[in-house]
């Protein structure tokens, strides 16, 4: 029997996100990200569909070092303006009783001290419905920004992960809980916290009491060989975005060997893989809207965007240019899609990777009828997807469109929800 599938919207707290240039897309509203209003409409059309939660995207700088790119960025809303989504995760907590939130942190963002308290908070004030996608910053403007001199290479920022994963952990089982019956004390007595790693040093007590789980559910958004490994240590879910079927597929059955080498059971994970579904009443008229969103891709802007995510400068690049001829430092799951020997035939060139890059990122793009979306969706959960992140091409017909034409197919083929089950994010997802 199938069960119902895990569907967040995929947001960032900014004009525009894996969509560059559809600020200037007459059919969106993204200008409205400024104001408590979007981020309330926005939660309650998604509660009043069943979505399991939204998904925060986050990045701590500018996707470039240049700075006639980085006035480009800045100018046409290429992940700028860059505002905090703790505050809109409140804002749309407040408005809803089931929607859940996950929301992305990089270890270099914040101490474990702070950031245990954030969290712990948040978890508080939606009562039990936080998650964590744990990320390692690739960035170089991002880490200048911080501090640091020069970006620690991809081994060292996973094992640095390690220790912070490590310590905020701590941190919060340690937090006081609230007494049953308060008599001479309030709170049960708090717990020193002592840690001593290589990268992280600490010692004393947490700010924050016990939550209503303990802990975020905890994310985990790489698919490197490094990556998985730390997932299947730590994560309860792990995100991924695949630049095809084929390619999510491949990477599903990595993460499930992976886990399976830890003595992870495949009970105790969900696998949350990233597709940007455009959809209509039919085919031809959502191929149509598809090339009505192309029309207004910023080349640009995907440029910008595709060089961070891959490590590698494309501006002077010879558009036919082989990618697998490239090494990064970077997202290593994305560079390793493409730029070495793939499961899928594209993109294959810097100038087919970049016209790619304008709608949906590097993830999946799916165009279709919804009858034929539904049939994708339910073999790539065959295939292992216990869920999708859904980005947002166009607010707020992105999620109007998969809300009117997707879910009646989703729900006739017994893959999406009827109700929303009791409990914390945790609970819903895991069963009480």
């Amino acid at each position: 029997m199938k069960s119902p599938l895990i569907f967040n919207a995929f947001v960032l707290n900014s004009l525009t996100h894996l969509n560059p240039g559809q600020w200037k897309n007459p059919d969106n509203q993204c200008a409205g990200f400024m104001t408590p209003d979007y981020w309330k409409k926005l939660a309650c059309t998604l509660e009043d569909a069943l979505f399991d939660g939204v998904f925060f995207a986050d990045v701590l700088g500018l996707h470039t070092q240049k700075d006639d790119e980085s006035e480009y960025c800045m100018s046409r809303g290429i992940q700028f303006p860059l505002h905090d989504p703790a505050p809109a995760v409140a804002l749309m907590a407040s408005v809803t009783r089931n929607l859940c939130f996950g929301m992305t942190s990089s270890v270099f963002a914040d101490t474990p001290y702070l950031f245990t308290r954030k969290m712990s908070t948040l978890d508080h004030l939606t009562r039990g419905r936080m998650a964590w996608n744990i990320v390692t910053s690739y960035l170089p403007s991002a880490m200048q920004a911080m501090g640091f001199s020069a970006p620690l290479n991809h081994k060292e920022r996973y094992l640095y992960a390690e220790e912070y994963v490590s310590l905020c952990m701590e941190m919060w089982a340690a937090a006081p809980r609230m007494n049953t019956v308060p008599d001479d004390a309030f709170f049960s007595s708090a717990k020193k916290v002592r840690f001593e790693g290589d990268y992280i040093k600490f010692s004393g007590y947490g700010l924050s009491a016990y939550s209503p789980q303990g802990c975020p559910v905890l994310y985990q958004a790489g698919a490197s060989d490094t990556g998985l490994a730390f997932a299947a240590k730590n994560a309860e879910c792990v995100f991924l975005a695949g630049k095809s079927v084929e390619n999510t597929n491949h990477i599903m059955s990595g993460i499930m060997r992976k886990f399976s080498e830890r003595k992870r059971p495949r009970t105790s994970y969900r696998i949350i893989p990233q597709v940007t579904f455009i959809t209509a009443e039919n085919k031809n008229v959502a191929q149509q809207k598809y090339e009505h969103i192309l029309h207004f891709g910023d080349t640009k802007g995907a440029e910008i965007l595709a060089s961070a995510w891959l490590g590698i400068d494309l501006t002077d690049q010879d558009p036919l240019r082989p990618l697998a001829s490239f090494q990064s430092e970077a997202i290593q799951s994305f560079a390793e899609q493409f730029t070495v020997s793939s499961h899928s035939k594209c993109p294959e060139t810097v100038g087919e990777l970049i016209r790619r890059a304008a709608v949906g990122g590097l993830g999946c793009v799916m165009v279709g009828s919804p009858s034929e979306l539904a049939d994708k969706i339910v073999t790539l959960q065959q295939n292992g997807a216990d869920g999708f992140n859904l980005p947002c091409i166009v607010n707020s017909g992105t999620y109007e469109d998969f809300i009117g034409f997707l879910i009646p197919e989703l729900k006739n083929r017994g893959v999406y929800k009827t109700e929303y089950s009791e409990g914390t994010y945790r609970e819903k997802i895991f069963g009480a």
